[in-house]
């Protein structure tokens, strides 16, 4: 620990150096509850600011759980930020909720100081999470099980957020208020072991500090190690990712078997996740171990659902991933062709025009169709059905339209999403795959209309 006020403002100022985590002539918010922690973290941006030309000011959030104590946490830090010469904000938030309340309160605060920094026009926000604050998240993480990205704890920089505090500890700031005579608050909620937080400061972590009375600052070199682990697997990812992940012609994200095979099983379900993991859900154990065994043994067909109502499909040298969601709204579309046609439909353009020039390709992507054969009236676009049939083009006789998917391999995700065009009750064209052979441009045709069924949108790589 240092000994002096002065070294602790040296390291301070050193650290902000070092670490880049703040730019000078740039302006901040510093996040201050009235602990000795932020109060101590203002006193050393105040010893820096003319420095580093910094612009501060103070926000504090009153989460109103100690009623006239929280009140009066509130005076106290705005006339800290009057003595420091610097702007002061804050927020009340009251909750009747239910539930998890120190995540809820976590939130809310957030929140407020993203709100703030926002309309203020400040560059960052400074909160004075310290060496011990680590300590506890890390152990609150291996209680959860979680694994290398929450291992990484609290970090230094996330977003417009920093922690210049993290190679501090708690005693430091004591040290330091108590060798500048500077005043705080204590929060006597912080020894309510009815949160989890809590009881592992109180309970557990005097523990094991009796084993390694370092460790808070071994924590912290844990942590900054998974930050490293963690970059070097989001680097490979994003090769993996370019490599294995692009969009099937109908519209789905597609992973390409060969490529996950080259990697080991931790970056095959890495790479899942990513894909999958749009909203950061939590995966469990579980989840984890199930989607080694699928990647690893599935067949043709399988499926597994993942977290965030999401499946993956086996199909052949390929997975396919799908959300429920991808599957809401394939409405029917009755089509006025009085005009030129164009839908988007479920992540492809439906375009259907007449043309005196039609320019015959073998990509499926485009048909050209006799107009006036066409049922004017009655003009659908819809997902095929079971017991659809029609005649393709080439043939004399009538096949399934489940027959005709099978054959084209078409995989069990697009399958759901397949969309017909029919005439009254004949199906004109199987979207993207084949044409009825009734509605064939011949040498008797006088009308043409050109059908366009393409894919509207590719994701690009993460």
């Amino acid at each position: 620990m240092s000994n002096t006020a002065e070294e602790i403002e040296i390291r301070f100022r050193d650290n902000l150096i070092s670490s880049q985590l703040i730019e000078t002539e740039s302006s901040g918010l510093l996040a201050v509850s009235g602990g000795v922690d932020s109060v101590v973290m203002a006193y050393l941006f105040a010893q820096v600011r003319d420095n580093f030309r910094l612009t501060l000011a103070i926000a504090h959030f009153n989460h109103s759980l100690r009623g006239e104590e929280s009140d009066t946490d509130e005076d106290f830090v705005k006339d800290l930020a009057k003595a420091l010469g610097m702007p002061f904000f804050s927020e009340k938030w009251t909750s009747s909720e239910r539930g998890n309340w120190e995540e809820r309160a976590r939130e809310a605060r957030y929140s407020f100081l993203n709100k703030t920094r926002q309309q203020l026009g400040y560059d960052w926000i400074a909160t004075a999470h310290h060496a011990d604050d680590q300590a506890e998240t890390l152990l609150m993480r291996l209680v959860e099980g979680s694994g290398y990205r929450g291992l990484r704890g609290i970090l230094e920089r996330n977003g417009k957020v920093v922690r210049p505090l993290l190679k501090f500890s708690k005693a430091e700031f004591t040290h330091y208020a108590g060798e500048n005579e500077i005043s705080f608050r204590e929060d006597s909620s912080n020894q309510d072991t009815r949160f989890r937080r809590n009881r592992i400061r109180e309970n557990i972590l005097p523990q094991i500090k009796k084993l390694n009375p370092h460790f808070s600052q071994t924590a912290q070199r844990t942590a900054s190690n998974m930050v490293e682990i963690a970059e070097w697997v989001e680097e490979h990812l994003h090769d993996l990712y370019g490599r294995a992940v692009s969009v099937s012609d109908k519209g789905f994200i597609q992973i390409d078997g060969k490529e996950l095979k080259k990697v080991s099983s931790f970056l095959q379900k890495e790479l899942v996740r990513e894909v999958v993991n749009e909203n950061d859900l939590p995966w469990r154990g579980h989840v984890w171990n199930n989607l080694n065994h699928f990647l690893e043994k599935a067949t043709v067909g399988d499926i597994m659902v993942l977290p965030g109502d999401c499946k993956i499909l086996k199909d052949r040298d390929r997975f396919l991933v799908m959300w429920e969601t991808n599957l809401e709204d394939l409405n029917a579309f009755q089509l006025d062709i009085a005009t030129p046609v164009s839908l988007k439909v479920r992540g492809h353009n439906f375009t259907m025009d007449l043309t005196k020039e039609p320019t015959f390709s073998s990509d499926g992507a485009t048909e050209f169709i006799d107009f006036d054969q066409l049922d004017h009236g009655s003009l659908h676009l819809r997902l095929w059905q079971a017991g659809d049939r029609m005649v393709p083009l080439g043939m004399s006789g009538h096949k399934k339209v489940s027959d005709i998917l099978v054959d084209a391999k078409v995989d069990r995700f697009s399958k759901m999403s397949q969309y017909v065009l029919t005439s009254g009750h004949e199906i004109v064209w199987l979207c993207g795959l084949r044409l009825n052979n009734k509605f064939k441009v011949t040498s008797s045709t006088s009308s043409v209309a050109r059908l366009n069924w393409s894919h509207a949108e590719r994701p690009e790589a993460h």
